[in-house]
């Protein structure tokens, strides 16, 4: 009789193990589950993996990417003041895709409306964090108007680094809110400063002189827009 009781009592502890394993398992497919519905669809992929997933305007500043070639320069349009007419004089851009100075805003959307055009850069002259809404206001009108083409990228720069390491700070403030403007306007941001600084923070004397941009400088800039495109 004893035998009999003792497999009696082994089946009881063989069923309740099995009960609290069929428990457990329950339990974690239900949070698994939570989760699953608790995210964004994307967050999974068909196989049920985690991915990471990174919104269209994320990219501040644009990443590093596999290098285009010059051609690419010769069909986007550049923006701003003393940077882009610098690019031009040395023969980095295009002189007709180059607006500097009094330009018009038609101009530039005329301009745009060509099939060739595959990227729009902004690379704003600013002096002072008290003209940034001043300067800044024509260049968030045009964007605006130029976000309608989907077809093109567009790009806001940061300014490039003062040659005076103790200006440098001010510098870096308007940096941030030039990164704010893209993320307001869903439009991409390179970070041209970081760049172009030495080891003092600031620009390096041989990249300025006679108040503009040496040629080896504008190398320097139009190398970087190259390595850092959005496909």
């Amino acid at each position: 009789m004893e035998v009999r009781q003792r497999k009696k009592k082994s089946k009881v502890r063989l069923r309740i193990s099995f009960i609290l394993l069929f428990c457990a398992a329950s339990l974690i497919s239900c949070f698994t589950l939570y989760l699953k519905e608790n995210q964004p669809e994307s967050y999974y992929d068909n196989d049920g993996e985690i991915v990471e997933t990174v919104p269209d305007n994320a990219f501040l500043p644009v990443p590093e990417s596999s290098a285009r070639s010059q051609r690419y320069l010769n069909n986007c349009i550049f923006i701003g003041g003393n940077t882009v007419r610098a690019l031009a004089e040395y023969g980095f851009i295009v002189e007709e895709n180059a607006f500097y100075g009094d330009f018009s805003a038609d101009d530039v959307c005329e301009r745009a409306e060509s099939s060739l055009i595959q990227g729009i850069y902004i690379m704003p002259d600013i002096s002072s964090e008290e003209s940034f809404e001043a300067d800044m206001s024509i260049y968030g009108r045009l964007t605006d108007k130029l976000s309608a083409k989907d077809s093109t990228k567009i790009y806001v720069s940061s300014l490039i680094p003062d040659t005076d390491p103790a200006k440098m700070a001010v510098t870096d403030k308007i940096k941030g809110r030039l990164s704010d403007f893209a993320q307001a306007h869903e439009v991409y941001y390179l970070d041209i400063c970081s760049e172009l600084r030495d080891k003092n923070g600031a620009l390096p004397s041989v990249y300025y002189s006679d108040g503009g941009l040496e040629r080896e400088a504008c190398g320097r800039i139009s190398a970087y827009i190259l390595s850092h495109t959005v496909r």
